[in-house]
């Protein structure tokens, strides 16, 4: 993953296992990570009755025993628990041609493509490979991606397998020789940014941040704590 700054109050020196069980502090402590590698979303039309999801499964003919369950949420978005991988990818395979289907993909996909924003041009990207493998795994592809006119923007594709981003999470936000970077990826547990300062020094935890937060913080104005005012008074 991306290390902190190897200067000051940094968390370059900690080794892989207690950089995890740092990152894991910032994450809520009611996320129970497990595998949905079998299930699929799709994006179906909305305010279709539940028999319609059935008469589509039948018209691809995909044979509704390799299901385990169908979960209908809003908008028209629908997850597909199937019995095995075949099955997902099967599913996937029938479902993409269709017009009525918005989008169809695996949740957990084998590989992971994670985007790394704010990086500067010139920063070395062996050095940006080579802390991501020691702390969360091999990396099989890696593309700086380049605006409209052709000129690097400031953000890198790193692939990675997705078991490897399961355990070993990646942080929304962190730092790399002391430049702050903005890494974003499908799947990636939601973190309560009033940890941010946990990252500059784990020592002044209890003092600048929880030790633990069960603040689904996808925003920093959403969270059961009433927003980041209320956030704050609680930390303190």
């Amino acid at each position: 993953m991306i290390k902190m700054s190897s200067k000051g109050s940094t968390l370059s020196g900690l080794s892989g296992r207690a950089w995890n069980s740092v990152a894991k502090a910032s994450l809520p402590q009611s996320v129970q990570w497990f595998t949905r590698d079998t299930e699929v979303m799709a994006k179906l039309p909305e305010k279709r009755s539940r028999q319609y999801i059935y008469d589509l499964l039948q018209k691809v003919k995909f044979n509704i025993g390799q299901l385990e369950a169908i979960i209908e949420r809003r908008g028209g978005m629908v997850d597909f628990t199937c019995s095995c991988k075949e099955s997902a990818q099967l599913l996937v395979k029938l479902l993409s041609p269709l017009k009525e289907v918005g989008f169809v993909r695996l949740f957990d996909p084998e590989f992971t493509d994670i985007k790394v924003h704010w990086v500067p041009h010139r920063f070395p990207n062996s050095e940006m490979i080579k802390t991501i493998e020691e702390r969360h795994g091999k990396v099989y592809f890696t593309k700086a991606l380049q605006d409209k006119n052709g000129l690097y923007d400031g953000r890198r594709i790193y692939k990675l397998r997705t078991a490897d981003l399961k355990a070993k999470p990646i942080p929304r936000y962190v730092r790399k020789e002391g430049l702050l970077m903005m890494v974003e990826y499908s799947g990636q547990p939601p973190q309560c940014f009033f940890l941010l300062p946990v990252w500059a020094h784990p020592l002044r935890m209890p003092k600048y941040g929880h030790k633990s937060c069960t603040v689904d913080a996808g925003s920093r104005t959403r969270g059961r704590h009433g927003g980041p005012a209320n956030h704050w008074k609680r930390r303190k």
